[in-house]
């Protein structure tokens, strides 16, 4: 950092400013909540669980207002930092020998602050640019902070630069909570959509049928049918034209591959990271599948899909089913999502699961009368209309998180007063 800082602030190494792993005492065989790396977030300063251990002497200890930095690959390249403000008056948690604690210098730097700045580009570049270590076992080592030089501004406003940028964390963290709960609660109403249907009053049993028994349903409307999935949609697996010859490839053709299977979380896909040409085409095993097909993911991001929004190709990591006129597409796509649990039983491999195909052709489904699956998947369209909302809000909030916090705290904007 530039030692051109705003009038009122002062110009400090890092280490100097904020307390490197205060000395913090606890009596061997003291019982101490302890948090685990896996406990210590990504995103947000909210440490997300913590179990009862008792002391041993090693590891880190913290107290309310110190932060949590990982020093290990990967997980400070993934930003793990928290907050520590769960634990009693004067009590003192343990945590892993792969966390670095940050203290605030009473009379110097602000507690938030401190976590603010831990959580920037000015400190988190530095640390991870100078790990040290074997590849897998890197490891940012605690001179790093003697280097960093960072912009001090008077306490009144580093609490204000903490509460703006806290503010925003919790919005972000309100918005995430919406979009969790309402996933929660499509999932609920979505097993009873499509087990029990929309108003019917006579049932009758179920034959065996695998997710029956998985998820316990015993009985379903009397007009509705279990029945072969190959009976009412085609199945089409997908297949990669040769990598080697380029006029194979980039020639508009949209063609799904497991680099879009983060797009899979939409209802609908019209693109893709990579197209092929109509050669590629005609000189492969690739079929161009018609618009409203449903693609499954049967092998790493198992049972991820989507409807296509055009015709498309896929790569031979996916089932891909052309609904016939006893299926609508959005129902089938709304019934594989909501049997996410039976897939992750059904794949199997070391390396990457993988759901095989000769299992798709033997697949069973409850189909009930159209008119009931259009009115099913309006239901479950709304549900993911909501969180696809809540999750362009997060997006548009994390954006405006990261270009706030370099203004804030190198003083390009000043909040006084």
């Amino acid at each position: 950092m530039s030692a051109d800082v705003p009038e009122g602030w002062e110009v400090s190494a890092f280490c100097e400013a904020v307390d490197i792993n205060p000395k913090r005492s606890v009596k061997t065989g003291e019982c101490l909540p302890f948090v685990e790396m896996a406990s210590v977030p990504v995103e947000g300063p909210r440490i997300l669980r913590f179990e009862v251990k008792t002391a041993n002497g090693s590891g880190a200890k913290f107290r309310n207002g110190d932060t949590l930095f990982a020093r290990i690959t990967p997980c400070v390249e993934n930003g793990k930092t928290g907050f520590v403000d769960f634990l009693k008056d004067g009590q003192v948690g343990a945590g892993s020998t792969e966390l670095i604690i940050f203290g605030p210098k009473p009379g110097k730097t602000d507690p938030k602050y401190v976590y603010h700045l831990a959580r920037s580009n000015i400190v988190r570049g530095p640390a991870i640019g100078n790990m040290i270590g074997t590849t897998g076992r890197q490891r940012v080592p605690n001179w790093v902070f003697e280097t960093i030089s960072i912009g001090v501004p008077p306490l009144p406003e580093q609490r204000r630069i903490a509460e703006i940028l806290s503010s925003v964390d919790d919005a972000i963290a309100a918005t995430q909570a919406v979009i969790d709960q309402t996933r929660t609660v499509k999932q609920g109403v979505l097993k009873r959509l499509l087990t029990k249907g929309i108003g019917h009053t006579k049932f009758k049993p179920l034959p065996q049928w695998n997710v029956g028994k998985i998820a316990n349903i015993c009985e379903i409307p009397c007009e509705w049918e279990l029945v072969s999935l190959s009976d009412v949609a085609e199945l089409q697996s997908g297949h990669t034209p040769s990598r080697k010859i380029g006029e194979y490839w980039g020639e508009g053709i949209p063609w799904i591959s497991l680099h879009d299977t983060k797009r899979l979380e939409n209802r609908i896909l019209s693109e893709t990271t990579l197209t092929i040409s109509q050669k590629g085409l005609d000189n492969s095993s690739a079929r161009l599948l018609p618009k409203g097909t449903v693609v499954f993911s049967r092998t790493a991001s198992v049972g991820h899909c989507v409807i296509m929004g055009q015709d498309m190709a896929t790569s031979q990591d996916f089932a891909n089913y052309i609904c016939g006129d006893r299926l609508n597409n959005r129902y089938l796509l709304h019934l594989f999502r909501w049997m996410q649990g039976v897939w992750e039983n059904l794949a199997s491999g070391s390396t990457h699961k993988t759901i095989y195909m000769p299992t798709f052709r033997a697949l069973k489904i409850l189909l009930p009368p159209m008119g009931e699956q259009e009115k099913i998947s309006m239901i479950a369209d709304e549900f993911d209309d909501c969180i696809e909302i809540n999750k362009e809000r997060l997006t548009r909030l994390q954006s405006v998180k990261a270009s706030l916090m370099p203004c804030l705290l190198t003083g390009q904007k000043r909040v006084v007063g």
